[in-house]
């Protein structure tokens, strides 16, 4: 998640966020490095930092997700 967007916010707000800031289209989420994606969560989905990010775009707009290593 983008450093000048605060969490928890609602997937719908995110979506909305990282389209107008980066041009992106965000299409879901993934729990953690094990977690299930899911792809076009609920507008009102609770989306934190520990949700990795899905999306679309011509190139790289989003930081690397910060992977925990066992």
């Amino acid at each position: 998640m983008p450093d000048s967007i605060e969490g928890p916010i609602s997937f719908g707000d995110l979506r909305r966020a990282i389209k107008s800031e980066t041009g992106a289209l965000l299409i879901g989420i993934k729990e953690g490095k094990i977690g299930q994606d899911q792809l076009n969560p609920g507008d009102a989905f609770e989306v934190t930092r520990d949700f990795n990010l899905i999306y679309l775009a011509e190139s790289a707009v989003l930081p690397d997700p910060k992977i925990e290593e066992d």
